[in-house]
């Protein structure tokens, strides 16, 4: 019996890759947001933003170490 993938190869070794870091920076800035104290929103924007660029600096690291950084840049 054959599995059936529903993304492709490349696709989920992207998810793989960069989901616990997302996944981190998802439940900090619902934390801050369900906490609701205004002091924490500084915090809140640190995490999306510190997570925003942790995020694009995995991709390419990862993108980097698996040396198709240049196919990626080669895209239209």
């Amino acid at each position: 019996m054959t599995r059936v993938m529903p993304f492709p190869f490349a696709v989920t070794k992207e998810i793989r890759a960069l989901l616990p870091t997302w996944l981190v920076c998802i439940v900090a800035v619902v934390a801050v947001g369900a906490l609701g104290d205004p002091r924490l929103y500084a915090l809140g924007l640190l995490v999306y933003g510190l997570g925003s660029v942790a995020l694009g600096a995995l991709l390419i690291g990862h993108e980097y170490t698996h040396r198709t950084l240049a196919l990626l840049l080669s895209h239209d």
